[in-house]
């Protein structure tokens, strides 16, 4: 990225930083050129620039935007830091980040990536003819309402799905801790879906799926959960 002081006077006068024989003119932008950042890097002119950036005389300019006080005595360093990498980030980059430096952009990806990671399945079926009142099973022979899925932390229940052996008419509905909380219905279908669900959880809860209404050959059903950390 460019490295461009602005001469912000008011009134406009001109400015002189004589460790570099460099004067900013009133009203003008000067671009450091890219083989003399190292140069311009140097603390002694560092120190210079920084109380009339402190004062607003000058502002640093990377191209894209004017900088604040900090991020503007950063970018003049030789970016031997993270912290003075300047990083593209929306909307001049449509990367999801917030955060216009490398270290910065780092530590916000580790804040936000467990949010972000895909929800997991919780399968449930029966391995036979499921009837009306039929409990599907998380694990074999263990009927969900005797045992059912556990949370085992703040999640949410964003997709449904659901397969069944030949095409069938019947209504799934899933509880938590015995409470209906969503359906998903085959209708003369051997699969169907439901999507843009939010329903909270939290650790503890307990979810089991059951044939509400109608008959399923062998259904497959699949709850998938997102962690919320």
């Amino acid at each position: 990225m460019s490295k461009i002081l602005k001469n912000q006077t008011s009134p406009s006068v001109d400015i002189i930083i004589s460790e570099t024989g460099v004067t900013l003119l009133a009203g003008q932008s000067y671009t450091i050129d890219p083989t003399n950042y190292l140069y311009w890097a140097k603390p002694e002119t560092i120190s210079e620039l920084t109380a009339n950036i402190n004062s607003g005389n000058i502002v640093v300019n990377d191209g894209l935007r004017d900088l604040s006080v900090s991020e503007g005595l950063r970018h003049l360093k030789y970016a031997d830091e993270a912290f003075n990498q300047r990083f593209l980030s929306n909307p001049d980059r449509n990367n999801g980040f917030t955060s216009r430096n490398t270290q910065e952009a780092i530590e916000e990806a580790k804040i936000t990536a467990p949010g972000t990671a895909g929800p997991y399945a919780a399968i449930s079926g029966f391995d036979g003819n499921a009837t009306t009142g039929r409990w599907l099973e998380f694990l074999t022979n263990i009927a969900s309402n005797v045992s059912g899925h556990v949370i085992p932390e703040a999640a949410s229940i964003k997709y449904l799905s659901v397969a069944a052996q030949t095409n069938t008419t019947c209504t799934f509905t899933i509880y938590k801790n015995g409470i209906s909380l969503e359906t998903l219905t085959l209708t003369a279908q051997r699969k169907n879906n439901k999507i843009s669900l939010n329903h909270v959880l939290i650790a503890l809860d307990e979810l089991s799926v059951q044939v509400t209404s109608g008959n399923c050959a062998k259904p497959t059903f699949n709850i998938f959960i997102k962690v919320t950390q």
